[in-house]
């Protein structure tokens, strides 16, 4: 579970199948319930979420982590951004549209250059970025951060962050509202699969920032297991490790309608900006 595409290779098959309209494999921690007017998986929202990301999107490129299908890159693409998506399982991006400009890659290890040397007079124009351009905007969808699995490759991604001078956009849940003391919970997931049915099993710890689960997929064919296993990440400890990079956290909203964010919000959408 720990190696980079190991989400990937768990859920291609079923993913787009699955989460269409939910948020993915820890919304059990997260609380289940998924508003569609605010959750651009569930298809209500993408027009507010390509209107957000334009607004801040200033240089028209625009490289989503973790890419997968590229449910919210191609309606990125329609409207007019260029689209890098990243993803480190190559499933997954065999079943992104080819449109979008797909690159297989850890995101704790951004294979991009700034297009031209971070301090005037160091060197000459500079080697031409894969980008192309100066000041990207940088898109994580809901959780996807937490896929990175340690602190070391949350740092790594936001040292690449600020050598490209990009705008970053994050979605995550608020784990601050997760109790304190470790969760276990088994459940029949909310999706099911033909003549068979989809076991959850997850546990949390908020104390160590961990958040593994299991699905199991129960058929007269078998068990298919998938698990997965994230590294939470607090806002606080986000804000902290931006600065330490030369990000500064300049918005953040509970939806992608730019509505006030509160303590009590179970997910929050948060725009760092270089110094």
């Amino acid at each position: 579970m720990s190696r980079p595409d190991a989400y990937g290779r768990a859920f291609d098959d079923v993913y787009d199948q699955w989460y269409g309209s939910h948020r993915g494999p820890d919304s059990v921690a997260s609380g289940g319930a998924i508003d569609p007017e605010t959750d651009p998986a569930g298809g209500a929202a993408i027009g507010t979420m390509v209107r957000f990301v334009s607004e801040r999107c200033p240089s028209g490129v625009v490289v989503e982590l973790g890419v997968g299908s590229g449910r919210l890159a191609v309606p990125l693409l329609e409207a007019g951004l260029r689209v890098v998506g990243l993803d480190a399982s190559l499933s997954m991006l065999r079943r992104c549209p080819p449109a979008v400009l797909r690159v297989a890659a850890d995101m704790a290890h951004l294979p991009f250059r700034p297009a031209r040397p971070a301090r005037p007079g160091v060197g000459s124009a500079g080697p031409e970025s894969y980008l192309g351009v100066d000041g990207p905007t940088v898109l994580c969808g809901f959780n996807t951060l937490f896929n990175l699995g340690s602190a070391e490759g949350l740092d790594r991604l936001l040292t690449s962050i600020a050598t490209l001078r990009a705008v970053f956009i994050v979605e995550m849940m608020n784990i601050e509202l997760l109790p304190g003391e470790p969760i276990h919970s088994t459940d029949v997931a909310p999706f099911g699969v033909e003549g068979g049915v989809v076991v959850s099993a997850t546990s949390a710890d908020v104390s160590q920032r961990r958040l593994v689960g299991r699905h199991l997929e129960i058929t007269d064919g078998g068990v298919v297991s998938r698990p997965w296993l994230l590294r939470l990440v607090g806002h606080d400890e986000l804000d902290a490790r931006a600065a330490q990079h030369g990000l500064q956290a300049v918005e953040r909203y509970r939806s992608w309608k730019a509505e006030p964010f509160g303590a009590t919000d179970r997910n929050a959408i948060s725009v760092y900006r270089p110094v």
